[in-house]
């Protein structure tokens, strides 16, 4: 996992970006094996000075491209808030993926039916 940190106007980097590789490790552990490319954007909202955007994108296999973005007054919180949205959609479509798979009947199995 390719991990790509694009911070805009924030202040304390290097804890942040410290902060930022620890959540996301926790948090998307479990789709390592799954993730090309990850991108983590933070910058202060364009319309309100005092917020935090985060964004984080990733190409997730076979899924595509996943995105996830959290808006929030704290940095810390802004991270925790995106990384927990994302690992929310990357297992909400493999769940999708599980359950058409379980739920496909096979052509062959209704036709052995059929005939008996």
């Amino acid at each position: 996992m390719h991990t790509r940190l694009k911070l805009h106007r924030v202040n304390s980097e290097r804890l942040i970006k410290e902060y930022i590789q620890r959540r996301l490790h926790f948090t998307l552990s479990r789709f390592t094996d799954r993730i090309d490319d990850l991108s983590v954007r933070i910058s202060c909202s364009p319309s309100r000075a005092d917020e935090v955007v985060c964004h984080v994108a990733a190409n997730v296999r076979p899924f595509g491209t996943i995105t996830a973005e959290a808006l929030e007054a704290d940095v810390f919180s802004a991270i925790d808030l995106c990384a927990d949205r994302f690992a929310r959609r990357c297992q909400s479509k493999l769940a999708r993926t599980r359950d058409t798979r379980l739920n496909r009947v096979s052509i062959r199995q209704t036709e052995l039916l059929s005939a008996a």
